[in-house]
């Protein structure tokens, strides 16, 4: 063996560390080197002398471990380690050991995550105030959903106001990538502050230091939603929730038995929120996480609703003895809330015998009145939270809340920042600090290094002996402050708040009126809400005009109005435009437009204003993909969105008239998966719209029915399949979870699903799944938890599968809501073999009834049957239950007719309807789609009466 000399590399640098004041360092450096190294320790850039330093040499390899025991703030600063030999030198990466005094979370830090939760304020602004220590800082401020970053310097002792982009807000429950991440070069504080001058809520922010693994947390009772933001500080953290009580996500159920299961990646959030009170969820990660909940407005007791949010410190960092204290200002009192983070804790109030008895998430609740205080005790830690109650009046308060610090969690040196754009823009115009501190130590405390005078302190006696605590608020002006004591040991507890109270404020809508699609005869609802100072008036319009006669509800509370209007027995007079009008003194506001459509009948037909389609994969490289866009009697703006190329396109079509609208090949979907490939149609005016796959030598087409007919379950009809069934579901919602049951075991995925194991797919708005199998796929169910628009058929199928030609068949489905049972079946005319019938049931134990046949059909949910009925027959077919038609064509081999097979769904007797539209386009003649047919079925005794435009029909 041939011994050489090597140049010393360094194999494991030392790693960045925040450790806690008296605790053991501990740094690590492994290397090699040729002949061996000598390891020295560097702080600052200059070598350690006084240090514990472990070597461990073997062959070539030198690891070394610095130690220093009971470290103190002198220890901070940048370490590396230095390996040296006859060869030559190399030095580590610089690792940053930071210290911090004690054990408690508290808001001092070099890294955050943060973000705002969805507020009642349309207008509400997302503010952060960032607050330097005793040396200037440079920090880094990135919004994880614009992905930018932006970097700012502070001073010493100075703050710095940021106004972040409206669009953090979090609204939809779901993962989210509306988050805030901070760093700094040198110790800040963090706080948010989020609303307006008449709602405002505000937190400090704890930095990564203080994360954990297991959270509980407590809110109010919500009028608007209880909240949840999850933070990640890694990647591939795995969240598990367990709520309270029965609560629904996705369409799922979800309660102390059954967990919610979330993946997250570094810097991304899961958002949740419901209307109903999420006291007691308990959080569990494999990774540290920030976790912040609150309500999107509450009423503390009475008064108004506001939005109330902190940012919660782990259970292992909570404690067990706490001070609770009214605070100055608040003149109507507190309500508190103790939370058990372990089983079988008991909390004992000084002031009552009772004790509470909690099982780990079961909280207790009581109220103390202004000026009065308490000490509480929990046999095991438990979480604390402060509600302030509502006052009226010049010195009153809007609701707030606050996590009440335990005595194990006090600290010192706190530097508090009241910024005055905060004062301004959210109407915080008197702040205090509530100082909790032993009475002995209560004279020696400071403020901007002078000792505080003229404080009136109120006593609390403990159970803890000799202790006795004096409270005090102190008030606390703009700009930055200094608390301290004169014997830098002693520790005291502090919250800080703001009181706000509502000032003359021009009116506000917070939740606007939503179109909507309603059957003739039925009753309209819709809702406005909003609010001013002083109350307003609401006067309800329509089409621009003040409305004189409707019902009107209001429920006036504080400063709030929610207007209800109702209108029942509507018919199409009560059709057009809908708003609120909110009037005070102060000024006027008029909400966005609700366009509200009537329809004649509950039975689905194709005319609407909304449409969601896509277009299948093709079977001939040829074909011309198109929408046939028809107006009815008044002429129609419509905007056609292809979601894949991302573009909008507006056309306009006279009444009674139609335009053809191609799309490229590419917008074909092709690929099994989420789809972007989804086609978007919106109108101003009543519109129908037929899609069309057609060539010269193949084609199909299907009516596409508008949103308003859309459903959240389904089942399916395609054919024996020579090339693939196909079906695509399209999402028009955030957060739509979709289940789909096949009827035989399916792979998707390298994965096998079939009835007993359902595939699950989340999609987002104008998101489509695309399946493609060489399977039959009739009787496949799909269920959802919104609204979808289901397409499926064959890219290419011989009718019946010994005859040729193949040709694609496709329809758009109606959810199975609107299947009705009793059905007129005609064969079409100028065929001679026949048509076959498919017959699916849509619920378990569904009985078919073929008049013409001799024998009933028993079916269960999904299953199907198939019969043939001759040219020139007709039948009546009936289901006990709601039941899927689908008519087929046969191909042109069948009869030696020249006509390509195809496929139709067969209108059930219950979704008759009338003034049909019927649009044939050129492109039909073009690709040789002639001659064209309606088939009508009508009762007997009307048949004479029917007409074509506006002619009644002679020698039928």
């Amino acid at each position: 063996m041939n011994l050489y000399n090597e140049y010393p590399r360094i194999i494991q640098h030392p790693k960045s560390v925040n450790i806690i004041y008296g605790k053991t360092l501990t740094l690590q450096c492994n290397g090699t080197s040729s002949p061996i190294a000598n390891v020295t320790w560097l702080k600052d850039g200059n070598p350690l002398t006084s240090y514990d330093d472990m070597k461990l040499i073997l062959n070539f390899y030198v690891y070394s471990r610095l130690t220093i025991s009971n470290i103190t703030t002198q220890d901070e600063g940048l370490y590396q380690c230095r390996y040296d030999n006859i060869i030559g030198s190399i030095t580590s990466e610089v690792a940053t050991v930071t210290i911090y005094d004690s054990e408690t979370a508290q808001s001092i830090g070099r890294e955050f995550h943060f973000g705002y939760l969805d507020t009642i304020r349309s207008a509400a602004i997302p503010f952060a105030v960032i607050t330097a220590l005793s040396k200037s800082t440079g920090i880094n401020i990135t919004n994880n959903h614009d992905k930018t970053s932006t970097l700012y310097n502070i001073s010493l002792y100075n703050s710095l106001t940021i106004t972040l982009a409206s669009n953090l807000e979090n609204t939809a429950s779901g993962v989210t990538w509306k988050t805030v991440y901070i760093t700094s070069d040198e110790d800040i504080t963090v706080a948010c502050y989020h609303g307006d001058t008449a709602a405002q809520t505000a937190y400090s922010i704890l930095p990564s230091q203080f994360y954990g693994k297991e959270y509980i947390v407590a809110m109010y009772r919500p009028l608007f939603y209880g909240q949840i933001l999850m933070i990640s500080n890694d990647n591939d953290t795995q969240v598990e929730i367990t709520f309270p009580h029965n609560t629904v996500y996705n369409g799922q159920t979800y309660s102390q038995n059954r967990n919610l299961t979330i993946t997250l990646q570094r810097n991304q959030g899961f958002y949740f929120q419901i209307n109903q009170d999420l006291t007691g969820t308990i959080i569990y990660s494999n990774n540290n996480i920030a976790v912040l909940a609150g309500n999107k407005c509450s009423r503390i007791k009475t008064g108004n609703c506001e939005p109330v949010v902190q940012h919660y410190m782990p259970i292992k960092f909570l404690g067990k003895n706490y001070i609770l204290s009214t605070l100055t200002g608040v003149k109507d009192g507190s309500i508190f809330r103790v939370v058990a983070a372990y089983n079988n804790t008991n909390v004992r109030l000084n002031f009552t015998i009772a004790t509470y008895e909690l099982l780990r998430g079961g909280f207790a609740e009581f109220e103390l009145s202004a000026d009065t205080d308490a000490f509480l005790t929990c046999d095991y830690p438990c979480l604390v939270v402060q509600f302030a109650i509502q006052s009226f009046g010049s010195t009153g308060n809007d609701p707030f809340m606050n996590i009440v610090p335990a005595i194990e969690q006090y600290s010192r040196n706190l530097v508090v920042s009241v910024s005055p754009t905060i004062v301004t823009n959210l109407n915080f115009d008197r702040n205090y600090v509530l100082i909790t501190i032993q009475d002995k130590y209560k004279d020696g405390l400071m403020l901007n290094g002078a000792v505080i005078k003229g404080v009136v302190w109120r006593q609390v006696t403990t159970d803890i002996v000799n202790n006795t605590y004096s409270t005090a608020p102190i008030p606390v002006s703009t700009g930055t402050t200094r608390f301290t004591h004169k014997d830098s040991i002693v520790m005291y507890g502090s919250i800080q708040y703001g009181l706000s109270t509502d000032r003359n404020d021009h009116p506000r809508i917070i939740q606007h009126p939503k179109s909507v699609n309603i059957i003739y005869g039925k009753t309209l609802t819709l809702q406005c809400n909003g609010s001013s100072s002083p109350i307003a008036k609401v006067t309800w319009l329509k089409d621009g005009n003040p409305l004189t006669n409707y019902d009107d509800m209001k429920l006036i509370e504080s400063f709030y109005v929610y207007s209800r209007l109702t209108i029942s027995n509507i018919t199409t007079q009560d059709e057009g435009l809908y708003q609120c009008r909110y009037d005070n003194i102060i000024g006027s506001i008029t909400s966005e437009v609700a366009t509200v459509t009537i329809y004649d009948y509950k039975i689905i037909r194709s005319i609407g204003r909304e449409f969601y389609f896509g277009l299948f994969n093709s079977y001939n490289s040829a074909t011309t993909a198109a929408a046939i866009v028809t107006a009815l009697d008044k002429s129609a703006t419509i905007t056609v969105r292809n979601n894949y190329f991302n573009t909008a396109t507006q056309y306009n079509v006279a009444s009674y008239d139609s335009i053809t609208i191609k799309f490229t090949e590419t917008s074909e979907n092709r690929v099994t998966g989420i789809a972007s490939r989804t086609i978007h149609i919106t109108s101003d005016e009543d519109i129908t719209v037929t899609s069309l796959q057609a060539s010269s030598l193949l084609g199909s087409s299907s009516h596409i029915l508008p949103v308003q007919f859309y459903g959240k379950e389904y089942v399916i009809a395609t054919y024996t399949s020579i090339s693939s069934g196909q079906m695509l579901i399209i999402s028009k919602d955030v957060n739509t979870q979709v289940e789909i049951s096949f009827p035989s075991n399916t792979n998707y995925g390298g994965q096998t699903y079939s009835r007993n194991r359902n595939l699950t797919i989340n999609l987002l708005p104008n998101q489509g799944f695309f399946f493609g199998i060489r399977q039959d796929l009739t009787g496949t169910i799909i269920y959802s938890n919104k609204d979808i628009s289901v397409l499926a058929g064959n890219r290419c199928a011989n009718v019946p599968i010994s005859k040729t030609t193949c040709e694609p068949l496709q329809e758009h489905y109606m959810p199975s809501k609107y299947l009705g049972q009793n059905y007129i079946l005609s064969t079409f005319t100028g065929r001679a073999a026949g048509d076959i019938y498919r017959i699916v049931a849509a619920y378990d134990n569904t009985t078919v009834r073929l008049q013409s046949a001799s024998s009933n059909y028993n079916l269960s949910r999904g299953e199907f049957t198939q019969f043939e009925l001759a040219s020139g027959t007709d039948s009546f077919l009936t289901c006990d239950k709601p039941c899927l038609v689908v008519q087929f064509a046969k191909g042109t081999n069948a009869d030696l007719k020249g006509a390509d097979p195809f496929m139709t769904i067969v209108p059930a007797i219950e979704q008759y309807s009338n003034n049909l539209v019927i649009t044939v386009p050129s492109l039909f003649t073009i690709l040789n789609i002639n001659p064209n047919y309606v088939l009508i079925t009508i009762q007997d005794k009307y048949k004479d009466g029917l007409m074509l435009n506006g002619k009644v029909l002679q020698g039928i």
